[in-house]
């Protein structure tokens, strides 16, 4: 009989290339192998999913365009500058949550990310 060493290539079955992976299914991989740096801590999974979510990233990014707009409207009307308060605030507290929620999701990879650094 033939050894498995044999070196025939008919015997052996092409290897199958993996989809890339999504980021959160890289982070539960990581779990798995034990490569989370903070054993006791487990990545919120409903806020991985949702940071994760384009609909949320596409909302966040909206967030940051409609922000850099009104601070342009601000700017060329000062007479609005109790609507800018209000604008302001409502950014702040929207731009907390998100952070926050990312944060939740990503725990201690949050700060491996330089973008997340940045923000």
């Amino acid at each position: 009989s033939a050894s498995p060493e044999s070196g025939n290539a008919q015997d052996e079955a092409p290897a199958k290339e993996e989809p890339q992976k999504s980021r959160f299914q890289q982070m539960l991989d990581g779990l798995a192998a034990d490569r989370f740096e903070y054993e006791k801590e487990v990545p919120n999974t409903s806020c991985l999913r949702l940071s994760e979510n384009p609909l949320f990233k596409l909302t966040t990014t909206t967030l940051v365009i409609v922000n850099a707009v009104m601070l342009g409207v601000f700017t060329d009307n000062p007479q609005l500058s109790d609507l800018e308060d209000l604008s302001e605030y409502a950014f702040t507290i929207a731009f907390a949550v998100e952070i926050a929620i990312r944060m939740q999701a990503q725990l201690g990879f949050f700060w491996h990310d330089r973008m997340n650094i940045f923000e």
